[in-house]
């Protein structure tokens, strides 16, 4: 009679049989088990981001450069136009002064007042006299009320001399007005941190001729002054 092959009485053949059906349910369930991990670690990663406290960062906009210097120098031109043209009021207004018919006390630390008496004294180096009555309401009224010993102010005239020797911030060469302007503002600059020697080497010429002649001049005045009183 035939037999099905797994009818056979073979006991060797009938443990493999039953060997070959055990690994293959073993690769059933492992398969089983692949699929969904392969299906749901991407959806993990996913939820994961988006629970996450931390914002995705952003990419940043490259930072702008520095315009002070640019803005600093346009600032500069315009008031020394307005100088040039005796635009008294609009010097007030661009260096903070929003009454341009008079001033305020503000206490020895506003801002505007030493740089309205700058530009000041420049429009009245353009000839424009009736700077002269503003820059006494400065110095009577604003801040400039407290400069004692005249240290703003003499550093002010000090550097606007320099200027004109030097023909910088728009100025041309002016050795008469340098001359006035150092002889007035070197004794408040004496008593500052301001630098002779450093400023007088970088001069030459005339324009360091000049220099000598005011600073020395204004020196042997104010020491005449002192010996003078130490004899009364």
């Amino acid at each position: 009679m035939c037999r099905a092959p797994d009818e056979t009485g073979n006991p060797m053949a009938q443990m493999s049989s039953r060997t070959e059906g055990v690994k293959s349910d073993h690769a059933d369930k492992n398969n089983a088990m692949r699929t969904p991990t392969r299906f749901f670690l991407p959806l993990l990663v996913l939820i994961s981001s988006a629970c996450s406290d931390e914002p995705t960062p952003e990419p940043r906009a490259p930072t702008p450069k520095s315009t002070t210097v640019e803005n600093s120098k346009s600032d500069s031109a315009q008031l020394l136009a307005y100088a040039r043209e005796g635009k008294l009021d609009a010097i007030l207004l661009a260096t903070g002064h929003n009454e341009p018919d008079g001033f305020y006390d503000n206490g020895p630390e506003a801002e505007g007042d030493p740089e309205a008496y700058k530009w000041l004294l420049i429009a009245r180096d353009f000839g424009h006299a009736e700077a002269d009555k503003v820059l006494d309401d400065l110095r009577s009224i604003s801040s400039l009320r407290y400069d004692d010993g005249n240290l703003v102010t003499g550093i002010i005239e000090y550097q606007l001399g320099l200027a004109y020797l030097r023909g910088s911030e728009g100025l041309a060469i002016d050795f008469a007005k340098a001359d006035l302007h150092l002889r007035s503002g070197v004794n408040g600059a004496r008593n500052t941190d301001v630098d002779f020697e450093l400023d007088r080497v970088t001069l030459t010429g005339r324009a360091r001729e000049v220099f000598d002649l005011a600073i020395s001049a204004r020196a042997k005045k104010r020491e005449r002054i002192t010996i003078t009183k130490h004899q009364h």
